[in-house]
């Protein structure tokens, strides 16, 4: 699959252990969510700018504006403050480029290394795609993620909740490309990165998330090639071929622990930064 079809779009994480005690109501839903924008104040997906084959998505201008999107493995849980961010942040300083993260929630380091570091994302404990399972869904939450400062590049990560609490995979791979085209009509200029499923330490649960994974690539793969700004990272490659992964890379159950984030961290950038 062409990898310049790359959207981060992760996927969830469900709690510890059998799962991490996890908040299930977004603590900024009812304050920040925008109604829809209408549909005339919207361009069709056919007449969005389409993403350069290859290169960085991010200005050279200023600070490239990254929006973290997921659930808790973007929210950072099983790992230090700040989960993959932190790498992903030293990497870019490491390759002369300025980020900036932006969302409504706060969560990390004020600093890295000495350098002022924006601990924002938009990443919520035990959500799934869309409601399902007694979870709540991240779906209803895009349009104020992207209310805040418009998004250079969205590191989409979700899912992994859907395989835990067996919600019906292919509802949530609908409820995915829901988002994929939310973001694209909401801030046509973001290019969207979709990460697969970080494998976990449940083969079985591995067996039912490789279905979902299949589905996540061909919808990025899909959208590329009606040229919307989407890309797709790996992680779930980028992990199983590590020996050792699943008591390496993983904390619990689902969650990365530091290890696990930097290695999230260098494939994101390898994405954002090719």
């Amino acid at each position: 699959m062409n990898r310049v079809v790359q959207v981060a779009l992760w996927v969830g994480l469900a709690g510890s252990a059998g799962s991490v005690a996890c908040s299930r109501r977004d603590p900024v839903q009812d304050a920040t969510k925008t109604a829809p924008t209408a549909a005339s104040a919207v361009a069709p997906l056919e007449a969005r700018p389409s993403a350069p084959s290859s290169g960085s998505p991010c200005p050279t201008s200023r600070p490239c504006r990254i929006l973290p999107l997921g659930d808790s493995i973007t929210f950072g849980l099983g790992g230090s403050p700040g989960g993959y961010r932190v790498p992903l942040f030293r990497l870019a300083r490491e390759k002369k480029h300025e980020i900036v993260f932006v969302g409504r929630v706060r969560s990390g380091p004020s600093a890295v290394d000495g350098a002022p570091f924006s601990p924002a994302h938009e990443g919520y404990s035990g959500y799934t795609v869309a409601p399902c399972g007694g979870r709540e869904g991240l779906a209803p939450l895009v349009d104020g993620a992207l209310s805040t400062e418009p998004p250079d590049v969205v590191l989409l990560m979700i899912g992994t909740n859907d395989v835990a609490v067996g919600c019906d995979l292919a509802a949530s791979a609908k409820a995915l490309e829901a988002i994929v085209d939310r973001v694209a009509e909401r801030a046509p200029s973001a290019t969207t990165i979709v990460a697969s499923l970080v494998p976990t330490q449940s083969p079985a649960m591995d067996l039912r998330g490789d279905a979902y994974v299949a589905e996540v690539a061909k919808l990025v793969e899909a959208r590329a090639a009606r040229g919307v700004r989407i890309r797709y990272a790996d992680m779930r490659a980028a992990f199983a071929t590590r020996e050792g992964y699943r008591t390496q890379l993983l904390a619990d159950l689902v969650h990365p622990n530091d290890a696990g984030y930097a290695v999230m961290a260098e494939v994101w950038a390898k994405v954002v930064w090719p």
